[in-house]
């Protein structure tokens, strides 16, 4: 409005509420109604269809110890040493292995982990083993994210692939170690023994009274 003087009175401008309250969610949004443009489904629907996923994850894991345990079945019938496989490697050495090998009396699919110690095959003169390991599990026993991880990431397949050339690296030792025991034994079988001779036994006849 304008005063007499001609000039204009300001408007006031309305200053902001001091005290701010937390507005609650209201319980429809929780059964399912939206506010505005998104509608959110009710709780009791998501909990519904997280069971009926569960159901269906649980399913599949125990589909693939199925087939763990048929997998094993099947190396054995075709394996017979230790083959391996690296799935991760850190920087401090230590590795991540999926072997199957034989834990306990009994050849299974296991996760290794250790530190490799020198690659193999090995010079005569190393002693040291070629792999330290810290700790194994079986495949079965590993959590369920780790037993999809070995399979989704191709690592199963990778080992059974590497063992046709894991075992000519065998054969190729065991030939070597074969050559090395006959030569040695035939060069035992030449060295002449001088036997020491054997006392005669004492006679005792001279001793008798009569």
């Amino acid at each position: 409005m304008a005063s007499k003087q001609g000039t204009t009175t300001p408007t006031k401008v309305a200053s902001p509420p001091t005290d701010v309250s937390v507005v609650a969610v209201p319980a429809s949004t929780i059964a399912g109604v939206g506010t505005g443009s998104v509608v959110r489904p009710p709780i009791g629907d998501v909990l519904r269809q997280i069971a009926a996923k569960r159901t269906h994850l649980d399913n599949l894991d125990d589909n693939i110890s199925v087939l763990i345990k048929k997998i094993e079945t099947v190396l054995r019938k075709h394996l017979s040493v230790r083959i391996e496989h690296v799935m991760s490697e850190a920087q401090n050495g230590e590795q991540e292995l999926l072997v199957f090998g034989k834990e306990n009396g009994k050849w299974m699919l296991m996760v290794c982990v250790g530190r490799l110690l020198r690659s193999f095959p090995f010079d005569e003169d190393e002693a040291a083993p070629a792999w330290s390991e810290e700790s194994s599990m079986p495949l079965l026993s590993c959590s369920r994210e780790k037993r999809t991880l070995v399979f989704a990431d191709g690592h199963v397949e990778a080992l059974v692939r590497s063992a046709h050339k894991q075992f000519e690296t065998q054969i190729a030792l065991r030939e070597k170690a074969l050559k090395v025991a006959e030569s040695i034994a035939a060069a035992l079988e030449e060295v002449e023994i001088e036997e020491e001779p054997q006392p005669e036994p004492a006679n005792h006849e001279d001793d008798l009274p009569f």
